[in-house]
C-alpha cells in the first residue's frame, strides 16, 4: 500500500512539474501614436506645491478603444523589442496581446520598457510604472 501511495504521489508531482510551461507573447497589436496635450496650467504649482508631471497623464487620460482614429497593426516582437518611429513627446501608444487557457492558471508577466505604462488584465488595472527606466517588472 505504501508503494502504491508513493507511486501515486510521484506521478502527481511529475504531472505538476510538466505542466509549468513558459509562453512568450510574441504577437502583439500596436496602435498608432496618439498625441496627448499637457494641461494648460501644467507649470503652475497646486496647493501641495507640486506641478503636473508626465506620470499624472496616465491617470488623467481617458482612452476610447473604439475610436476610429486608432489604427491597429500586428507586430511580431520576438526576442528583441518594439521601436517606434515617433520621437516627439507625450504620445500614447497602446499595445495589446491575448492569451487564452483551457483551465485556471497562474502566471507571471515580465516587462522591460523605458516608458511610463499601465498594465490591465480583463479591464482591471494591475500595475502602473511612473518612472521611465529600463528596469524589468515581474507581475504575478
Amino acid at each position: 500500500m505504501k508503494k502504491l501511495n508513493l507511486i501515486l504521489i510521484l506521478t502527481v508531482l511529475f504531472q505538476l512539474s510538466w505542466a509549468q510551461n513558459s509562453v512568450n507573447l510574441e504577437q502583439w497589436k500596436i496602435s498608432n501614436p496618439q498625441k496627448i496635450n499637457m494641461p494648460v496650467f501644467a507649470d503652475v504649482k497646486n496647493i501641495d506645491g507640486d506641478t503636473f508631471k508626465n506620470s499624472d497623464m496616465l491617470t488623467s487620460t481617458i482612452v476610447n478603444l473604439s475610436d476610429n482614429n486608432l489604427v491597429w497593426t500586428e507586430v511580431m516582437v520576438g526576442s528583441d523589442s518594439v521601436l517606434l518611429s515617433q520621437n516627439s513627446e507625450n504620445n500614447l501608444v497602446l499595445l495589446e496581446s491575448y492569451l487564452s487557457v483551457n483551465q485556471w492558471t497562474k502566471g507571471k508577466l515580465k516587462l522591460t520598457l523605458n516608458a511610463l505604462y499601465e498594465v490591465y488584465l480583463d479591464n482591471e488595472l494591475i500595475k502602473t510604472k511612473k518612472i521611465s527606466d529600463f528596469n524589468s517588472i515581474i507581475i504575478e
